[in-house]
């Protein structure tokens, strides 16, 4: 994956494009991201049973949910940055 370049000049050119790369790159990643998380979380659901296979349920929906929350402040950031270009 390469590195976040997070430093925006001031040329409209540039702002768009970095609101690009968010939306159509990152968020889709984050996106498969999450999509693969539910599969294993779900997997585990069917064959996994007792204290490890709860905790690992109650962990992995969270980091489903962080996952998603993650995703929509790329989108939001990517509408930022498209206004002020």
């Amino acid at each position: 994956m390469k590195s976040l370049d997070t430093k925006v000049e001031g040329d409209p050119a540039r702002v768009t494009s970095a609101a690009t790369w968010l939306r159509g790159t990152l968020a889709p990643n984050l996106q498969m991201a999450a999509e693969d998380q539910q599969d294993a979380r779900t997997k585990a659901r069917g064959c996994w049973e007792g204290e490890a296979a709860s905790s690992y349920q109650n962990f992995a929906g969270s980091l489903l949910l962080a996952t998603d929350k993650h995703e929509d402040r790329v989108k939001r950031a990517a509408t930022s940055l498209d206004q002020y270009a």
